[in-house]
């Protein structure tokens, strides 16, 4: 069986800084992180330190985990690229390349005025309404604003892990975990959580959002639908009372989205897939992908039908985005190796990515 990763430690996330460039797959930008990887022996305690203060991780024990607010920022970031070690080896090459002689100074500085500009339109050209909500670890729920998708931050693990459940068996789950996929999700005192939390698993959902207290029934329908009908009486930071339904982000973080938003698929039209990433548009079919109807206004999500050089079935890629994961499917090829392997596809963090089992 496959296992995660294990946590990073200040130690081994130091050596991880050091190496970045190791799991990147252009060989030039490998090669010119060889030398440096993320920040420079001085700065790297620095930048860890960093992280502790703006509350993107925290200790414990020995080991360093994420907190909510460091999770949601992640997940907030829709450009890909400036999560990857691959953006310093783009930099660190061009470095290279003025050393070399190969690059001016000058045009290095206007690429680098480019890609800020180009970042900081795409922020402004965003109207997603999308912002960073779990601020502390106590935190378990967020002022609303009518009309937009509303993210709610997760209680803490202490809210389920130190509550005693009815029972610990799927006879009193109210569906399957969509984080582990493994545990069972059960009901503590202030909050919903996967049963597997003592082995890892992080799932956890307010048992009051907006002022709403959630039913069995409610949560039941979220887990195994991925929203709930349309809950009435949501109340907003402002003290206005707004209806709609929750739903699940690509974080399993719970979101809301007003009534206008929040109609299912009808019955009339049973072709229709919601889209996985952003909750609210639909996926088109095109020529070469299916795409989210939201294109024009933020979200980029597509599933080309050929992946891995193995062209997709109808129920393979139907599969992925209904359920966001395939089983798995056998025959792809690796770009670097030439060989073929087999694997599931899962969308994750707003992409497709491979699974090995």
């Amino acid at each position: 069986m496959t296992q995660p990763p294990k946590d990073y430690t200040e130690a081994s996330l130091l050596r991880g800084m050091e190496t970045a460039g190791r799991n990147i797959d252009d060989e030039e930008l490998r090669q010119a992180m060889k030398e440096s990887g993320i920040g420079r022996p001085s700065t790297r305690a620095a930048i860890i330190e960093t992280l502790f203060k703006r509350n993107y991780i925290r200790r414990e024990k020995k080991r360093l985990l994420p907190t909510p607010t460091g999770v949601e920022l992640i997940g907030l970031i829709r450009n890909p690229t400036l999560k990857s070690a691959e953006l310093t080896g783009q930099w660190e090459k061009k470095l290279r390349q003025i050393e070399r002689n190969e690059l001016p100074s000058d045009q290095f500085l206007e690429e680098l005025k480019g890609l800020v500009r180009e970042m900081v339109q795409e922020v402004k050209l965003d109207r997603s309404g999308r912002a960073v909500t779990a601020t502390s670890a106590t935190s378990s729920q967020a002022a609303a604003t009518p009309g937009s998708p509303q993210k709610v931050a997760s209680p803490p693990a202490s809210a389920v892990a130190g509550q005693k459940p009815a029972g610990a068996g799927p006879a009193n789950g109210l569906g399957a975990c969509p984080m582990c996929k493994v545990g069972h999700v059960l009901r503590g005192k202030t909050a919903f959580g996967c049963a597997r939390f003592r082995e890892g698993c992080q799932f956890r959902l307010p048992a009051e959002i907006l002022g709403k207290k959630l039913s069995d029934s409610q949560v039941k329908s979220l887990l195994a639908k991925g929203r709930t009908q349309l809950i009435k009486g949501f109340v907003t930071g402002a003290g206005e009372k707004i209806d709609g339904a929750l739903t699940l982000d690509a974080r399993h973080q719970p979101e809301l989205l007003p009534a206008a938003e929040s109609k299912p698929t009808t019955a009339t039209d049973p072709g229709q897939i919601p889209c996985p990433v952003c909750k609210l548009g639909t996926m088109l079919k095109g020529s070469s992908a299916f795409g989210c109807s939201r294109f024009r206004e933020d979200c980029q999500f597509r599933v080309p039908f050929e992946w891995g050089g193995k062209k997709l079935t109808d129920a393979q890629l139907r599969q992925l985005l209904r359920r966001g994961e395939t089983g798995v499917i056998k025959g792809f090829l690796s770009a670097k190796t030439g060989k073929k392997y087999d694997a599931a596809l899962k969308v994750e963090e707003g992409r497709v990515v491979p699974v090995f089992q």
